[in-house]
């Protein structure tokens, strides 16, 4: 069984955290930029996908066409590729995967 993963300073307070539905991985954030319940990384299928909890400061992901932070909308799930750049509030991550092809 694969578990959704929810991010933030407090994931704990999440409903389906609190149900068992899903994990939670709480974001060290000195700064304060990082919602108690920030983001959601779930799969889907053989996809991964980030959904914006609805935070406050949101979730970006880094364009590399536009040269800029796209912010997601909040609740809607986008299909996360190996090598996308993300950002939670002041916190950034890549993310990777094991089946990432070479080129």
């Amino acid at each position: 069984l694969v578990k959704s993963l929810v991010l933030g300073r407090d994931p704990s307070d999440d409903a389906d955290v609190q149900a068992g539905r899903a994990d939670g991985a709480v974001l060290a954030d000195p700064g304060n930029t990082i919602s108690r319940v920030h983001a959601e990384i779930r799969a889907a299928g053989w996809d991964v996908h980030l959904v914006d909890r609805g935070s406050t400061n949101g979730t970006f992901l880094w364009s590399a066409v536009g040269n800029q932070w796209d912010r997601l909308p909040s609740h809607q799930p986008v299909a996360l590729t190996p090598g996308t750049t993300i950002a939670f509030g002041a916190l950034t991550a890549t993310f990777e995967s094991a089946n990432r092809q070479k080129a």
